[in-house]
């Protein structure tokens, strides 16, 4: 089988930061595999300021959101996700990308099928510098604990249509009908 030719990824660790670098499973994998880092002071830092609200330390966001913290026990740290909230876990690494590309973080398939653990919307553009920061949330009914050093997500490198936005009149977006016309969600399954 012939392979496509290569893009490239290129990956800076973030001063400070313990991490794996970022790996396929597979030779024939879509995805790369995104790693937890060590907990460390710069990790532990990044971590904080991503998961509170320096302007309000009791702040709970709306619908029962709120966040994972860091545990310490002896057996060694760990993030704790409590049931129906979400964490935001720094990588410490930064990615550059092709304009014309950009990186997707997707679902790691044992971590959403067994732990019920998902990720919000995550799109590194090819002109974002600084650390990747993974948003993870809990859909299940217990707390979920994630390692240090353990599989995290999965980057897809992905083309995008570079697209220009044109403001048209509401008569001149009417000229062309479809058979779906206006309907909205599971509209196309009546």
């Amino acid at each position: 089988m012939m392979r496509p030719a290569n893009r490239v990824i290129q990956i800076a660790t973030i001063f400070g930061y313990d991490t794996k670098l970022p790996v396929r499973g597979s030779e024939e994998a879509a995805g790369i595999d995104v790693f937890v880092p060590t907990y460390n002071e710069a990790f532990e830092k990044d971590f904080e300021k991503m998961n509170s609200n320096p302007r309000d330390p009791d702040f709970k966001p709306a619908y029962g959101f709120g966040y994972g913290t860091i545990r310490i026990p002896d057996t060694g740290p760990f993030i704790h996700i409590p049931p129906h909230r979400r964490v935001v876990i720094p990588t410490g690494l930064r990615m550059k990308v092709e304009v014309g590309t950009y990186l997707e973080v997707a679902n790691r398939g044992s971590m959403a099928a067994k732990h019920g653990l998902i990720f919000g919307a995550h799109i590194i553009d090819s002109d974002y510098r600084g650390n990747v920061f993974i948003n993870l949330i809990n859909t299940s009914e217990v707390q979920q604990r994630i390692d240090f050093g353990q599989k995290l997500a999965q980057l897809l490198h992905k083309s995008v249509l570079m697209s220009d936005v044109k403001l048209i009149s509401d008569e001149e977006y009417n000229r062309e009908r479809t058979t779906r016309g206006d309907g909205a969600l599971g509209s196309t399954g009546r």
